[in-house]
């Protein structure tokens, strides 16, 4: 199954390949450079103590241009893959550059003003800067920065650091990715502080934050409903990203209509003025191959047009016996400027799925406790399938005006769809006239037409203006999207009875079968409009004030759901009372709409989560590293509750039982802490605690009250990853490694329980550069092979072992 061609993945990838391809032929390198606050000519002779870490090395000579006060210009592509050992010690200018380049064919050559430009030894011609980059700290852009952390975030309608924003959040930079080899949402979210998941089964994957299920994804802001279509979703490849930015906390006013939980941003990487590549390939336990392929440039002299093709194929068994997946990949973007100050972008991203899939997991006794079964059992048919693709077109439109003022329009399309014949499916069923715990029938399913096709279009602009003596900053918008979901039809029937589990073998014990699903598709829409504002007062030079508000409509096409003119406001405070420390308080909400009807006939009001949040956010090192410790409460106010004052029966509304009225509540608190950055030199470090807890306030269930509201979310999460260049002589290695660690969970379904264990998994790193372009790492993860559940369930199929110990190698080239 998983070896075959898929024709149309290669449609998708011809398409992108020949006019890209084509215009990389042609490709000239451009010149590109770096500011650093110039210095006068005096200032840089004097002796100066530096502590410079190593790593690549135009991120270093970045790093001690600024610490340094001088102007640097350099073309990025003659440091590409190359490394520096850094700088420790007290030097001049001069001095510290001559120690910084030994070992490299460059040369500095410093011009009558002052700047310095860096070139190959020999070259006549020395190429001037053209793009600036504050030297204070790192960019908005992570990718090349060496750094675990990044300048600032996209994902509140604006770009903003990390500082600024009055929220915990945690960003994934492009050398985390690589150094902890993440190449999907699944181990991303494993390792985001105060995250867990949940498997409905193998494919149909959610995200929990804060007691609340995260509900939508979002692609430079754009959300994308990833739970639409019943299990069409395909989990995007990280290759295809920048940095992924995720904030914890209701972001009713970013998104509209959903859960106060948070936001996963999937920032998408973009072309680049000079020529780049990188290639990779990698192999790990249970046959898990992978490579990777990226080119970047301008595709004509000028510059103005540039061009990026990333691709990436995977192919691997699982730990359980007949279980595989082979994923690949193709994104392709064109960027160009129609005028100097307008920029049109334009993506075409796909990704296609083979994958056998597991419709359940393994079984609970009638305890709840789990049968003791190895844990490479699959508990389904070697020739099961779960085959589906991701197709999502983006279009952008940015113009800057001659005040600095922004205006961008964005349009994307996504569509989810399950393959032809591409749904086949086993499920056990416990053997009613068996009272053996392993006695099971065996059922096959086979489903047709799932999809989602989803439009999303945004405008916003957002700039400063003047008040009070004071520059402040507004941001405005509007955006407007439509989700058709598509529902399959399936044929079930039972094939095996009465099988022992123990003995199931997924390649023999299947019989041959027949079935042919007919049926309708039916058809549900999901239709959202909203505009917003907000802005950010200065009201001095340490305190700054952000208030904001968000008008939205919401409305499915049954119409038996709607929201109208339903008010979302924000605010927060941010006082800077140090030069490295800043307070802040944040009041954000989000609503969520509801069916039940009152007892006049009118649709409840909807859900509000409404979330508070204070705390202290830290910034060391010219940006190099930052923290965050936040105290927050969510309360999810007006969930619908049987009205006792009505009948019973609620006639007409209803035929038997109460009416509703929007009264429940629920509560989710704690503590929220992260660190991520340089904590010394050459030490790159992410850290994060997270205690949460919840609680049912108000419920029509009364023996709810009191009572957690996800009692499989652990009260306790620590996340850890470091990774250290060593010094001197062995700068050309990297060492590293983390721990995931939770406190236990339970299960509870009528008197059966089911109960997991705290426990933590270990991980390492090694890293080697072998020479300017060629990088070996080695990746071992679940490194003392702690047996553990990941998910668990007192009845049905819901216990899923997390995966066994396992190492990945991986050889990347870069140019």
């Amino acid at each position: 199954m998983r070896k075959n061609t898929h024709n149309t993945f290669k449609k998708h990838a011809l398409t992108l390949l020949i006019p890209l391809l084509a215009g990389t032929a042609g490709m000239t390198v451009a010149a590109s450079s770096v500011y650093a606050q110039a210095a006068a000519a005096s200032e840089a002779q004097a002796v100066k103590q530096y502590q410079i870490p190593g790593g690549e090395l135009g991120v270093v000579l970045s790093r001690f241009a600024g610490a340094a006060g001088v102007a640097l210009s350099f073309d990025t592509a003659i440091t590409s893959g190359k490394q520096s050992q850094g700088l420790r010690g007290a030097y001049t200018v001069d001095q510290a550059f001559l120690q910084l380049l030994k070992g490299h064919s460059l040369e500095l050559i410093r011009s009558n003003n002052g700047v310095y430009a860096l070139r190959h030894v020999g070259d006549d011609q020395v190429m001037l800067p053209s793009v600036k980059v504050n030297a204070e700290g790192l960019g908005m852009r992570s990718e090349g920065n060496g750094s675990y952390t990044v300048g600032g975030v996209s994902l509140m309608k604006s770009d903003q650091r990390l500082r600024e924003v009055p929220h915990s959040l945690t960003v994934f930079s492009r050398e985390r990715l690589n150094d902890q080899r993440i190449t999907n949402l699944e181990s991303l979210v494993e390792t985001t502080p105060g995250l867990s998941i949940n498997y409905t089964d193998s494919e149909r994957i959610s995200f929990f934050s804060r007691g609340h299920q995260i509900d939508a994804i979002q692609y430079d802001g754009s959300t994308v409903v990833s739970g639409a279509g019943g299990g069409t979703y395909v989990q995007p490849d990280m290759a295809l990203f920048d940095r992924v930015e995720v904030i914890r906390g209701a972001t009713g006013l970013m998104r509209g209509e959903g859960n106060p939980s948070g936001t996963i941003n999937l920032v998408r990487k973009r072309p680049t003025e000079n020529f780049q590549a990188s290639a990779s390939g990698a192999m790990g336990t249970w046959n898990d191959y992978r490579m990777e392929g990226d080119v970047s440039g301008s595709l004509i002299d000028s510059g103005s047009v540039r061009g990026r093709l990333v691709v990436a194929w995977q192919d691997r068994d699982l730990f359980q016996t007949g279980r595989e997946d082979a994923k690949d990949t193709i994104y392709g973007i064109l960027e160009g400027h129609l005028t100097e100050k307008t920029i049109l972008t334009g993506s075409l991203q796909y990704t296609h799925l083979d994958t056998s899939g597991s419709w359940g997991g393994l079984p609970a006794l009638a305890n709840g406790k789990p049968i003791d079964l190895p844990r490479e059992t699959y508990l389904g048919a070697a020739d099961n399938r779960w085959d589906r693709s991701n197709t999502q077109g983006f279009v952008e439109l940015v113009h800057t005006f001659e005040n600095d003022w922004k205006v961008e329009a964005t349009a994307t399309r996504t569509r989810f769809e399950i393959d032809e014949n591409g749904f086949e499916q086993t499920y056990f069923v416990k053997t009613a006239s068996n009272p053996s715990p392993y006695a099971y029938d065996v059922q096959k399913s086979v489903c047709e037409g799932s999809g989602s096709d989803q439009t999303h279009i945004d405008v916003k602009a957002e700039g400063s203006f003047a008040l009070f003596g004071r520059q402040h900053d507004l941001n405005v918008g509007a955006e407007w999207s439509k989700s058709v979901n598509i529902n399959s039809y399936c044929d079930f029937a039972v094939f095996v009875w009465d099988t022992d589990i123990r003995h199931w073998n997924p390649y023999t014990s299947m019989p041959e079968w027949s079935l042919n699903p007919q049926g309708v598709n039916t058809r549900s829409t999901t239709e959202q409009d909203g505009a917003w504002a907000s802005t950010r007062l200065y009201l001095a030079d340490p305190l700054s004030v952000i208030l904001g508000a968000r008008v939205s409509n919401w409305k499915t096409s049954s119409g038996t759901q709607k929201v109208e003119d339903e008010v979302t406001p924000y605010a927060g405070i941010i006082y800077d009372f140090h030069r490295n420390f800043g307070a802040y308080f944040s009041y954000t909400e989000i609503f969520k709409s509801q069916t039940g009807l009152d007892i006049n006939g009118k649709q409840v009001d909807p859900i509000r989560g409404e979330s508070y949040e204070v705390g202290v956010k830290g910034e060391f090192y010219d940006g190099s590293l930052t923290s965050n410790f936040a105290l927050f409460r969510i309360d999810n106010v007006g969930k619908a509750m049987n009205d006792l004052n009505s009948p019973n029966p609620c006639t007409p509304w209803y035929t038997n039982g109460y009416c509703r009225v929007a009264d429940g509540e629920t509560r989710s608190e704690g503590v929220d802490t992260d660190i991520s950055g340089e904590v010394l030199p050459g030490v790159q470090l992410t850290a994060g605690y997270t205690y949460n807890r919840t609680e049912y306030l108000k419920d029509t269930s009364a023996g709810n009250v009191g009572q957690p509201l996800r009692t499989r979310d652990p009260k306790h999460t620590v996340k850890v990853f470091a990774s250290w260049n060593l010094p001197g002589n062995l700068s050309a290695w990297t060492i590293g490694g983390g721990l995931n660690g939770q406190s236990d969970i339970y299960v509870l379904s009528g008197n059966n329980r089911a109960e997991q264990a705290g426990y933590t998994t270990f991980s390492a790193l090694v890293k080697y550069n072998a020479n300017e372009n060629f990088t070996i790492q080695l990746n071992a993860n679940n490194l003392f092979d702690k047996v553990y559940y990941k998910n668990i369930g007192a009845s049905g199929l819901a216990y899923y072992y997390g995966d066994p110990r396992n190492v990945s190698l991986t050889l990347r080239a870069t140019y």
